[in-house]
């Protein structure tokens, strides 16, 4: 842990277009999520990332994943699947995994506000606790 106690989770990607490709170094931050045209989720490999400022040389793997036509990508911060509804529980990944087939069909900005609508209906008057980022890339068909 450094000085101040503070550590980093991060998802450093890039984006090859022209070969469909998506280069990715995870320091255990949420898995980005692959979804096929049919609204099938494809496997993801997760890799070996940790934290960053918890270890001196923390160890990273550099990770590739195929972006078929049709398919979507989304990556996204903790505080969608850590989101809490009246009860205290979380929205966690099923949450996530489960809202993703009804928005197959939603463009990448569509598909981003339809998973927001779901967060705010699930959390109701709850308070947010954490931020909500959510990023969607749409492979064209």
């Amino acid at each position: 842990m450094n000085a101040r106690g503070f550590f980093v989770t991060v998802l450093y990607e890039v984006l090859q277009r022209t070969r469909r490709e998506f280069v990715y170094v995870r320091a255990t931050h949420e898995m980005p999520i692959l979804q096929a045209g049919s609204g099938q989720a494809l496997p993801v490999s997760l890799g070996r990332g940790q934290t960053l400022g918890i270890f001196p040389n923390p160890v990273l793997e550099t990770k590739s994943l195929p972006v078929a036509s049709g398919s979507t990508l989304l990556l996204y911060t903790d505080g969608v699947t850590e989101a809490r509804n009246g009860q205290g529980e979380f929205f966690e990944l099923d949450g996530l995994q489960a809202a993703l087939p009804a928005l197959v069909e939603a463009s990448a900005q569509g598909l981003c506000d339809g998973l927001v609508q779901t967060l705010l209906d699930y959390h109701g008057v709850a308070p947010q606790e954490d931020d909500i980022t959510l990023v969607a890339v749409k492979a064209a068909g």
